[in-house]
């Protein structure tokens, strides 16, 4: 998986986070490729950097790049030391999960008038060159959400309008772990972007992904979901996605930071990555967002002042569970998440879990692979306990597990 290259490309998008969603699931270290167990969120393996693009990779095979058109990466990430203070302002506008038929028959161009509205084209000039990206109006009071790689490193930042204004911009915070930014124009009265969960996506849901590929403002692609809870790892395993959605519709260089919405309109992410044959950064059509609530919890910390936190149970894994695996643990009718390796001491440990134990199921939601339980840990909250339900010596059984702050070190 690459980040969008220098100069030329424009800044890649990346899936949003949900501003009243629970905190993000536990990060998830690099995936490292098969036998050996990965850490707990187990992301892609990372592959080898190669000039001047920084690279992604996800659970699959194929490279992902940043969709970023820019003139150089940036270097260094900026976090917000202080909360803001803002006057009363609108937004962010949550609404009701999406369901799979839920605006389907909705009139696209009308969906495209609207959230052309509320998409910007982002400029940065950087030591390194010029790029362009994309960004989210989450606020009527100026503030924009949008990719931390997009700003990266940045000099300067002008946010262009639908209407033409140039507004020069501040980065008001960053993550990189989570590929999330804030930036803020000094302006009131915006229109802002509705968010919906992406929690209830349905493969196969029509989704529109507005940004500005290839520095091409304005521009509106359609497909439908192709996956949910994918689980990548961006540049040299500083970002890690989970909970990435998968879609076909086109993203490329430049769209990073831009809206993908539902089919009525609705923001459920933030596009941020594609996946690339690796002779091109041209879109494939696998194209990936960072969930909204992901998107909206990290940029309201980051407005605040507030440190990202995320949430750790201390297990290792990777393996998924199906098949003839199955059979040799005699749950031929199972699928799951292999629990490898639990970590003395950590939340899992004192909970009971154990090296074997197959997670099944994380509160409500069905496990079905690692990159599923990895999405689950990440949207638990610090504090609250979460059950899971395992398969252990083929009797299932219910474990109760308090996810804590993940270490700094992990």
């Amino acid at each position: 998986m690459v980040r969008a290259p220098p100069a030329e490309r424009a800044r890649e998008p990346v899936p949003i986070v949900e501003a009243t969603m629970q905190q993000p699931d536990s990060y998830a270290p690099t995936l490292t490729y098969a036998p050996p167990p990965r850490p707990e969120p187990p992301g892609p393996p990372t592959a080898p950097p190669r000039p001047p693009r920084r690279w992604l990779r996800p659970l699959l095979a194929a490279l992902v790049a940043l969709a970023l058109t820019a003139g150089g990466g940036a270097v260094g990430a900026l976090v917000a030391d202080r909360g803001e203070q803002p006057a009363a302002a609108v937004g962010p506008v949550v609404v009701p999960a999406a369901t799979a038929t839920d605006g389907d028959s909705a009139d696209v161009e009308a969906i495209a008038r609207s959230l052309l509205r509320v998409v910007v084209e982002v400029n940065v000039a950087s030591a390194r060159g010029q790029g362009t990206g994309s960004g989210v109006v989450m606020r009527s009071d100026g503030y924009v959400l949008t990719n931390n790689h997009v700003v990266d490193g940045a000099s300067s930042v002008t946010l262009t309008f639908s209407s033409g204004e140039r507004l020069p911009a501040r980065v008001v915070g960053a993550d990189p772990a989570t590929d999330i930014a804030v930036v803020k124009v000094d302006r009131t009265g915006l229109p802002v972007a509705t968010f919906a969960p992406a929690d209830k996506l349905q493969v196969g849901q029509r989704v529109i992904a507005v940004g500005s590929p290839f520095g091409l403002s304005g521009s509106v692609t359609t497909g439908i979901v192709s996956a949910t809870d994918r689980v990548i790892t961006a540049g040299q395993g500083d970002s890690q996605i989970v909970g990435a959605i998968q879609t076909d519709a086109a993203i490329n260089p430049g769209n990073s930071g831009g809206a993908l919405a539902d089919g009525a309109g609705r923001v459920v992410g933030i596009n941020t990555a594609i996946a690339t044959g690796g002779g091109s950064d041209a879109n494939a059509g696998v194209g990936f967002a960072i969930p909204s609530e992901t998107a909206l919890d990290v940029a309201g910390k980051l407005i605040a002042g507030k440190p990202i936190q995320l949430p750790f149970l201390g297990v290792q894994g990777g393996q998924d569970v199906s098949g003839r695996p199955g059979d040799e643990l005699g749950l031929a009718t199972r699928s799951g998440a292999l629990i490898q390796q639990v970590e003395s001491g950590s939340p899992a440990d004192r909970a009971g879990l154990r090296a074997g134990d197959l997670v099944v199921r994380a509160g409500d939601r069905q496990i079905n692979n690692w990159d599923a339980l990895v999405s689950a840990i990440r949207r638990s909250a610090i504090g609250k306990p979460l059950t899971l339900t395992i398969v252990r010596d083929s009797r299932q059984q219910t474990v109760t597990v308090t996810p804590t702050v993940r270490p700094a070190s992990g």
